[in-house]
């Protein structure tokens, strides 16, 4: 009778050893899933971040959360070229408007655009080699391609060295936002040599961003559409054929400001 009630007592003993290290197991499998689970929000909430989501305010405000200046640079045709008073020129009007935003009031606007260089020069003299030094968080990229109507320069020749361009800039600054525009306007219908339009030149860079994936302003439509909702002729935002007055440089801000605070499709 005794070896029978300490052989029961044994299997009993067994059996809530058993349990309890089921039940054990269970809660730790529980605890860590729910690790998992919240570790995977954390990431997956972080990671939007990362990777430049919602719109460029939003993503412009938490790089300034990590960095003490955000540059803005931009590169390539001379829209933003320095004519005239520098409180009116384009990239001024933006950097001011940027400043007015929370955690934006450190955030500088850089010009590194050029004059008379067309996109082959461009590549030719690796004018993405300061730009790229340099490290800006955001790069607008005015693809050179005024030259190449003004010199002849092939349609396919153009859309070769835009997309030589584009892939430097995504290859070295891995980080950046890019955001194409197409360029502004000009005050000349006249096709080239080549029988081309300063229009065909335009589509190139259009075309040229979406190859990339990249976030694209259609400024010279945009423009356009600013120019004829205000009844102005080209003059008015154009002069010498090629470089923004100063009602120019406000369209090209205004164009700019609504394109920061859309949601993109590819940060």
């Amino acid at each position: 009778m005794k070896k029978v009630s300490l052989m029961l007592l044994v299997i009993c003993t067994a059996l809530v050893l058993a349990f309890g290290k089921w039940h054990y197991d269970k809660e730790i499998l529980k605890t860590v899933e729910a690790a998992q689970t919240s570790n995977t929000i954390e990431v997956g909430t972080m990671k939007s971040l990362e990777t430049k989501s919602n719109s460029i305010i939003d993503w412009l405000q938490h790089q300034s959360k990590k960095k003490s200046n955000v540059h803005i640079a931009i590169f390539g045709n001379e829209t933003a070229r320095k004519n005239g008073d520098v409180t009116k020129q384009g990239h001024t009007l933006l950097q001011n408007y940027l400043h007015t935003i929370h955690n934006l009031s450190t955030v500088s606007v850089k010009n590194y655009t050029y004059t008379g260089y067309g996109t082959q020069r461009f590549v030719k003299e690796n004018k993405m080699a300061e730009l790229i030094a340099n490290k800006p968080n955001l790069i607008i990229v005015d693809l050179p391609v005024l030259e190449n109507y003004k010199q002849n320069i092939t349609l396919e020749q153009t859309a070769q060295d835009a997309s030589r361009i584009l892939a430097d800039l995504k290859n070295a600054l891995p980080e950046a936002i890019i955001l194409v525009q197409s360029s502004a306007p000009i005050n000349s219908t006249i096709k080239n040599r080549l029988g081309y339009s300063y229009d065909r030149y335009v589509e190139t860079t259009i075309t040229a961003a979406k190859n990339h994936h990249l976030d694209m302003v259609d400024v010279y439509k945009e423009m356009q559409a600013l120019q004829a909702k205000n009844k102005q002729d080209i003059n008015d935002i154009i002069f010498n054929d090629q470089h923004l007055t100063a009602i120019g440089h406000e369209y090209w801000f205004e164009i700019m400001k609504k394109s920061f605070v859309s949601e993109k499709q590819n940060i």
